[in-house]
């Protein structure tokens, strides 16, 4: 049996904050609102014809040695999808990779990437240099005629 903790250092313990990388953050908030806003105009030309990329394509950054991908995926349910985020280190064994290096990156990827109250994301090793996490999320649609609910631009 462990040594008794003290209750107020058991909290403190329970409820740290965690480190985050804020540049890597501000990066990965730039590249979520890159994929999930679609029509902000980004369109490519093919064939003669003006498309937009297709929601379900993977896009990618880099901060240091760091890749991120991003994908946002519908499911079977409407209105649910289901958001994919890779990390990355070329070369690299993930799992060999200190505590203390690796939480930064973490907390960065939650902290810019993770949407609370929805599902807990699940975490995968996929490759030796590659983590997949996975959350799924639902979009929520403001409809003025609920009774109390004021839309942007809308009235109650």
């Amino acid at each position: 049996m462990g040594a008794v903790i003290d209750l107020k250092q058991r909290k403190i313990n329970k409820y740290k904050s965690v480190n985050v990388d804020h540049d890597m953050a501000e990066a990965l908030k730039e590249l979520r609102q890159y994929v999930e806003n679609q029509g902000q105009g980004r369109t490519r030309l093919i064939n003669g014809i003006y498309q937009t990329r297709p929601l379900d394509e993977v896009r990618t950054t880099k901060v240091g040695a760091w890749e991120f991908g991003y994908q946002v995926k519908p499911t079977i349910d409407p209105g649910v999808f289901e958001r994919n985020i890779y990390l990355k280190l070329a070369g690299q064994k993930i799992t060999g990779i200190p505590k203390r290096e690796r939480e930064p990156v973490i907390g960065a990827v939650f902290e810019a990437m993770i949407d609370q109250g929805c599902e807990w994301p699940e975490m995968k090793l996929i490759a030796d240099d590659c983590i997949l996490i996975t959350q799924q999320f639902s979009i929520v649609f403001w409809d003025a005629l609920s009774p109390g609910v004021v839309t942007p631009g809308g009235k109650a």
